[in-house]
């Protein structure tokens, strides 16, 4: 991400740290060699690929998710000399994928505006009501796809001993 022109790395690194040891609450200050290697490498990426867009006058690049630390410094240069960066996703199945353009899918807003975008496109409205359904009702039955999802393995059976099915129950 870019603030007044300053290549910020943090929030690419953390993802990366946590992508690698699979645990969110990773305890960053266990890692301070590993996280200044990893700046470092940050830094070169970002700045080789800026001289990289400057030497060779790309006007469009590709790079494959842009939320780690090595992808997101290329995404971050690109932005950074105003060229078209295509960041590319997975999608719902392997014959699937989608781009995003000059930004992540964890971009909040950027992928709030795709996602209004892409409902309001689908003008058939019995359509747009199925398939907004069957999502739903996809995910509430573990109906992935074919990409492994967090419930996989989770027995749906077995509910937590305080668990009050006559309460409206939220789980994230």
């Amino acid at each position: 991400m870019l603030i007044d022109g300053h290549y910020l790395v943090g929030w690419s690194m953390l993802s990366s740290l946590i992508s690698c040891y699979r645990d969110p609450f990773v305890e960053v200050a266990n890692h301070k060699l590993e996280l200044t290697a990893l700046y470092q490498d940050c830094c070169r990426i970002y700045f080789s690929t800026k001289e990289y867009i400057r030497k060779h006058k790309l006007s469009k690049i590709y790079v494959f998710n842009g939320r780690l630390s090595y992808t997101k410094a290329i995404l971050d240069a690109a932005n950074a000399m105003s060229i078209y960066c295509a960041v590319h996703e997975r999608g719902a199945t392997f014959k699937k994928y989608s781009l995003f353009t000059n930004h992540t899918v964890h971009n909040i807003s950027k992928i709030t505006e795709c996602v209004i975008k892409s409902w309001n496109d689908q003008t058939d409205l019995v359509k747009r009501k199925e398939i907004g359904s069957l999502f739903y009702e996809n995910r509430k039955n573990n109906i992935i796809g074919s990409w492994a999802g967090f419930l996989d393995l989770q027995d749906p059976t077995l509910l937590p001993l305080n668990w009050d099915s006559k309460k409206h129950n939220v789980v994230l």
